[in-house]
């Protein structure tokens, strides 16, 4: 019951931004220099996602039992692929929700209340001891996992500010 409550939460945050985006919606156009970005970014995205599974495979092959329950591996590429792409889009400001003040301070509420709730998620499947099964990492940690890549997105967004309020004071 208690897995259920961030979900809710997160469900109610998600159908708030979508409500929000509708009212207050950043032109979705990329130009040509930021469509070659994410081009960029989604290749070094899916590089990550199969250098890690590659990873994955051989340490399976050498221990010769599973580190992941079925399904883990997957879920962790994806959220690793996930930072790699942000990061990359973001450090190369080809990110949208950086374009104005307000698209801004959404996409960093938003991210904060994942990786809030996220966070509160994993913390709960540590202490109930569902992180690990015999030695083998469960599906509760998908939630520390989704945690930590939003959390260095959003310390890849506020960097990135810094950096660029930085420049425009110089």
């Amino acid at each position: 019951m208690s897995s259920l409550i961030p979900l809710l939460v997160i469900f109610l945050v998600v159908i708030a931004v979508l409500i929000g985006k509708h009212k207050y919606s950043v032109e979705k156009k990329f130009d040509e220099r930021e469509q070659v970005v994410r081009g960029q970014a989604y290749r070094y995205a899916f590089t990550a996602m199969i250098i890690f599974e590659a990873a994955h495979i051989i340490l399976l092959l050498i221990l010769g039992r599973p580190m992941m329950a079925d399904g883990v591996s997957s879920l962790l590429a994806i959220f690793l692929s996930i930072g790699v792409f942000a990061a990359y889009c973001i450090f190369h400001d080809a990110f949208k929700q950086m374009q104005t003040k307000k698209g801004l301070k959404s996409y960093v509420l938003l991210l904060l209340a994942v990786v809030l709730l996220n966070g509160f998620a994993g913390w709960t499947s540590y202490q109930d001891g569902s992180l690990v099964a015999d030695g083998i990492l469960q599906m509760p940690v998908s939630s520390i996992a989704c945690a930590a890549t939003f959390l260095i997105v959003l310390i890849c967004l506020l960097v990135k500010q810094a950096r660029d309020r930085q420049e425009a004071a110089e």
